[in-house]
Protein backbone atom coordinates (compact mmCIF):
# COMPACT_ATOMS: atom_id res chain seq x y z
CA UNK A 1 0.00 0.00 0.00
CA UNK A 2 2.62 2.51 1.35
CA UNK A 3 4.87 1.41 -1.88
CA UNK A 4 1.73 1.86 -4.19
CA UNK A 5 1.47 6.05 -2.32
CA UNK A 6 4.74 6.29 -3.52
CA UNK A 7 5.76 5.55 -7.02
CA UNK A 8 1.66 6.92 -7.68
CA UNK A 9 3.46 10.59 -5.92
CA UNK A 10 6.58 10.00 -7.95
CA UNK A 11 4.78 9.30 -11.51
CA UNK A 12 2.82 12.26 -10.75
CA UNK A 13 5.95 14.40 -10.25
CA UNK A 14 7.91 13.07 -13.17
CA UNK A 15 4.72 13.89 -15.49
CA UNK A 16 4.58 17.39 -14.34
CA UNK A 17 1.35 17.02 -12.60
CA UNK A 18 0.14 20.22 -10.96
CA UNK A 19 -2.40 20.65 -8.37
CA UNK A 20 -4.49 23.97 -7.35
CA UNK A 21 -4.80 22.81 -4.39
CA UNK A 22 -2.28 25.55 -1.99
CA UNK A 23 -2.04 23.03 1.03
CA UNK A 24 0.53 23.66 3.15
CA UNK A 25 1.40 26.77 2.18
CA UNK A 26 -1.89 28.46 3.22
CA UNK A 27 -1.89 26.02 6.10
CA UNK A 28 1.05 27.38 7.36
CA UNK A 29 0.42 31.15 7.64
CA UNK A 30 -0.55 33.63 10.33
CA UNK A 31 -4.45 33.77 10.76
CA UNK A 32 -6.21 35.04 13.80
CA UNK A 33 -9.68 36.23 12.43
CA UNK A 34 -12.56 34.85 14.40
CA UNK A 35 -15.51 33.82 12.52
CA UNK A 36 -18.42 31.99 14.22
CA UNK A 37 -21.22 29.35 12.22
CA UNK A 38 -20.69 30.31 8.81
CA UNK A 39 -22.21 27.68 6.65
CA UNK A 40 -18.91 26.24 4.16
CA UNK A 41 -19.44 26.54 0.27
CA UNK A 42 -18.83 22.96 -1.36
CA UNK A 43 -16.53 23.15 -4.63
CA UNK A 44 -18.89 20.03 -6.00
CA UNK A 45 -23.13 19.01 -5.12
CA UNK A 46 -22.78 16.98 -2.19
CA UNK A 47 -25.16 16.71 0.80
CA UNK A 48 -23.60 15.52 4.08
CA UNK A 49 -25.08 12.50 5.36
CA UNK A 50 -28.04 13.89 7.94
CA UNK A 51 -27.29 10.80 10.55
CA UNK A 52 -23.64 13.03 10.90
CA UNK A 53 -24.58 14.75 13.80
CA UNK A 54 -22.33 16.62 16.20
CA UNK A 55 -19.49 19.10 16.45
CA UNK A 56 -15.85 18.17 15.38
CA UNK A 57 -12.94 20.81 17.14
CA UNK A 58 -9.50 20.72 16.38
CA UNK A 59 -6.68 23.04 17.24
CA UNK A 60 -4.16 24.16 14.38
CA UNK A 61 -1.12 26.91 14.34
CA UNK A 62 -2.53 30.29 13.89
CA UNK A 63 0.14 33.48 15.37
CA UNK A 64 3.82 33.92 15.64
CA UNK A 65 4.01 37.84 15.90
CA UNK A 66 2.38 40.76 17.45
CA UNK A 67 2.22 44.41 16.51
CA UNK A 68 5.77 44.98 17.89
CA UNK A 69 8.88 44.86 15.38
CA UNK A 70 10.62 42.35 18.17
CA UNK A 71 10.26 38.98 19.67
CA UNK A 72 8.65 37.28 16.46
CA UNK A 73 8.26 33.24 16.70
CA UNK A 74 10.12 31.87 14.47
CA UNK A 75 8.50 27.83 14.83
CA UNK A 76 5.02 27.24 14.55
CA UNK A 77 5.73 24.46 17.68
CA UNK A 78 6.22 27.72 19.63
CA UNK A 79 3.05 29.78 17.88
CA UNK A 80 -0.09 30.06 19.52
CA UNK A 81 -3.41 28.00 18.69
CA UNK A 82 -6.64 28.76 16.84
CA UNK A 83 -9.66 25.94 17.39
CA UNK A 84 -11.89 25.28 14.53
CA UNK A 85 -15.11 24.07 14.29
CA UNK A 86 -17.95 21.66 12.46
CA UNK A 87 -21.18 21.62 13.65
CA UNK A 88 -23.34 18.85 11.70
CA UNK A 89 -27.12 19.43 12.42
CA UNK A 90 -29.03 17.29 10.06
CA UNK A 91 -27.68 18.34 5.80
CA UNK A 92 -26.14 21.93 7.66
CA UNK A 93 -22.60 22.74 8.79
CA UNK A 94 -21.35 25.18 10.24
CA UNK A 95 -17.78 26.53 10.25
CA UNK A 96 -16.46 28.54 13.36
CA UNK A 97 -12.93 29.68 14.39
CA UNK A 98 -11.23 31.56 17.42
CA UNK A 99 -7.95 32.25 18.79
CA UNK A 100 -7.30 30.07 22.14
CA UNK A 101 -6.78 32.76 24.69
CA UNK A 102 -4.41 31.46 26.93
CA UNK A 103 -2.73 33.60 29.49
CA UNK A 104 0.22 34.06 27.31
CA UNK A 105 -1.67 34.90 24.59
CA UNK A 106 -4.14 37.48 26.56
CA UNK A 107 -0.49 39.04 28.39
CA UNK A 108 1.21 38.90 24.48
CA UNK A 109 -2.11 40.55 23.01
CA UNK A 110 -2.19 43.42 25.74
CA UNK A 111 1.71 44.22 25.52
CA UNK A 112 1.29 44.08 21.40
CA UNK A 113 4.63 42.02 21.72
CA UNK A 114 5.27 38.73 22.69
CA UNK A 115 4.65 38.23 27.23
CA UNK A 116 7.99 36.42 28.49
CA UNK A 117 7.13 32.20 27.90
CA UNK A 118 9.40 29.20 27.54
CA UNK A 119 10.29 29.07 23.87
CA UNK A 120 11.85 26.16 22.12
CA UNK A 121 13.63 28.11 19.87
CA UNK A 122 15.48 31.27 19.88
CA UNK A 123 14.57 34.65 18.51
CA UNK A 124 15.98 35.49 15.18
CA UNK A 125 17.76 38.85 16.23
CA UNK A 126 19.91 38.05 19.62
CA UNK A 127 18.90 41.13 20.84
CA UNK A 128 15.30 40.09 21.52
CA UNK A 129 16.46 37.48 23.43
CA UNK A 130 14.59 37.72 27.37
CA UNK A 131 16.71 39.62 29.42
CA UNK A 132 17.88 38.16 33.23
CA UNK A 133 14.31 39.94 34.99
CA UNK A 134 12.13 38.36 32.15
CA UNK A 135 14.38 34.48 32.62
CA UNK A 136 12.85 35.13 36.34
CA UNK A 137 9.49 35.66 35.42
CA UNK A 138 9.83 32.55 33.20
CA UNK A 139 11.22 30.79 35.55
CA UNK A 140 8.36 31.36 37.92
CA UNK A 141 5.81 30.42 35.41
CA UNK A 142 7.30 26.90 35.43
CA UNK A 143 7.70 26.55 38.62
CA UNK A 144 3.64 27.69 39.29
CA UNK A 145 3.02 25.16 36.18
CA UNK A 146 1.68 28.50 33.93
CA UNK A 147 4.29 28.11 31.42
CA UNK A 148 3.02 25.83 29.29
CA UNK A 149 -0.67 26.82 28.75
CA UNK A 150 -0.88 26.79 24.68
CA UNK A 151 -2.73 23.61 24.18
CA UNK A 152 -1.35 20.81 22.11
CA UNK A 153 -3.52 18.64 20.11
CA UNK A 154 -5.71 15.95 21.40
CA UNK A 155 -9.08 13.94 21.08
CA UNK A 156 -11.78 13.74 23.42
CA UNK A 157 -15.06 12.50 23.00
CA UNK A 158 -17.87 15.23 24.70
CA UNK A 159 -21.12 13.94 25.86
CA UNK A 160 -23.09 10.86 26.32
CA UNK A 161 -22.10 7.94 24.19
CA UNK A 162 -24.94 6.28 22.19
Amino acid sequence: MILRFALTCFLLQVLGVESVNVGWKEYMKENIEEFHDIPPVWEKDSKVPSWLTGTYVRNGPARLTFESDRRHLNSWLDGFAKLHSFKFVGDKVLFSGKMLESPNYVASVERGELAPQTTLNKFANPEDEWTFFEKMQISYKVVSSTAFDNNNPAIWRLGAKS
